[in-house]
């Protein structure tokens, strides 16, 4: 039909189903432990995040990034939960993520991981992003990972006239030592602090324990392991014997310390022994 030279078209429009969205927004949460030159690293992709590919960069220092793996975890490749309840319906339909919140990603998904080798350095920082297609999130807060330093091994001592050389097994990473000593009943204190693996120190004729752990320096602070099970050095037992007024013994010491103390009846007869 031809109205005042126009022609009219009747635009006809359709609802149309739309594929689900792209949400990738958040990073996975990443954790990670080091042992020898192997790193393990393990994520959890973000609750909703429609996410199946992962990168993972590695840093030394914390500020030069490389990125050291791509893919999508040894767990597998699918999808993080609940992204395919995330579409619409229609063009008319709004977007509700299903689900009963966050904590239900934890319950319900298995983390990825994967397994570095030949990191021989004694830490690293590393920071992941997911993706789908084309279409990242932004990297994630960093992390560090180091191995845990083992105490030292083989802990010795050569005992002279009035010193006693200490010595022990170096600690793969390790940066110094810290050695302690604990005289009699006291209390452990430090002897030694340093590079060595070897130390001289003076005693008396007391018992003496030591033990030593291995150190190194982490983001400006002091990272040690656990120490070493202590190792005795036997001192020479001083016994003293105390008596009352009336001479009789009142109290026994064991290198200073009362071990026992005897009481009297006003007749002179003993009543009891107390032990410590």
């Amino acid at each position: 039909m031809k109205i005042s030279g126009i022609f009219l078209f009747v635009l006809f429009i359709s609802n149309t189903v739309l594929a689900a969205p792209i949400i990738t927004s958040s990073a996975p949460s990443l954790t990670g432990s080091k042992q020898g030159s192997l790193v393990h690293l393990e994520w959890q992709p973000a609750c909703g995040a429609n996410q199946n590919q992962f990168n993972i960069q590695e840093s030394v220092n914390g500020i030069n990034w490389y990125t050291v793996y791509s893919g999508a975890g040894d767990s597998g490749g699918g999808y993080s939960p609940y992204s395919s309840q995330l579409q619409l319906q229609s063009s008319s339909t709004s977007v509700t993520p299903d689900f009963n919140g966050p904590s239900d990603c934890i319950h319900v998904y298995d983390p990825k991981t994967t397994v570095l080798s030949g990191k021989v350095n004694p830490q690293y920082y590393y920071r992941i992003r997911g993706c789908y297609l084309s279409n990242c999130s932004q990297y994630g807060q960093s992390i560090l990972v180091s191995e845990q330093l083992s105490p030292p091994g083989n802990l010795t001592l050569e005992k002279n006239e009035e010193t006693v050389i200490l010595s022990w097994s170096s600690v793969s990473g390790a940066e110094k030592y810290k050695l302690q000593a604990k005289k009699g009943n006291e209390n452990f204190k430090n002897i030694y602090n340093g590079t060595s693996t070897s130390t001289e120190y003076s005693v008396d004729l007391s018992t003496y324990q030591f033990r030593v752990a291995a150190c190194r320096v982490i983001n400006f602070s002091t990272e040690c392991s656990s120490y070493t099970s202590p190792i005795i050095l036997p001192g020479y037992v001083q016994m003293t014997y105390e008596y009352d007024a009336l001479g009789r013994l009142h109290i026994i010491k064991k290198d200073s310390v009362t071990e026992k103390t005897f009481n009297y009846d006003p007749a002179g007869n003993r009543t009891s022994v107390e032990k410590n």
